[in-house]
């Protein structure tokens, strides 16, 4: 009876490493295929990531050249209007000059055509 008893400890703790054995396998290729499931994952928030980034570099790209556009049609109206005046005042300082040349003569800056 003895070796009955024994006999069925150890065949229970064989069963029970088997058991271990057949759990620790079924944990490690439960973890391993998390692992790839979670490097998957981060592959595609990365790649996510990237592709809001170049949106978001489009978008604000796209805001910096409409800004700039603006800029420059200012500073182009600008420049056109202070072209203007440094042209109405080159015609005035000659007029002068010409008034002291030929003093008899009065010009009216309005007679110069620019």
């Amino acid at each position: 009876m003895e070796k009955d008893i024994l006999t069925a400890i150890v065949e229970v703790e064989k069963e029970i490493r088997e058991r271990l054995a057949t759990e620790r396998s079924s944990a490690e290729t439960r973890l391993e295929q998390l692992r790839r499931d979670g490097e998957e994952e981060v592959l595609r928030e990365e790649e996510r990531l990237k592709i809001e980034l170049h949106n978001a570099l489009a978008a604000a790209k796209a805001e910096v050249e409409k800004r700039a556009a603006v800029l420059v049609g200012d500073a182009s109206a600008q420049a056109e209007k202070l072209a203007g005046l440094v042209e109405e005042a080159l015609q005035r300082h000659i007029m002068r000059h010409l008034t002291r040349i030929a003093p008899g003569k009065q010009h009216d800056s309005r007679d110069v055509e620019g």
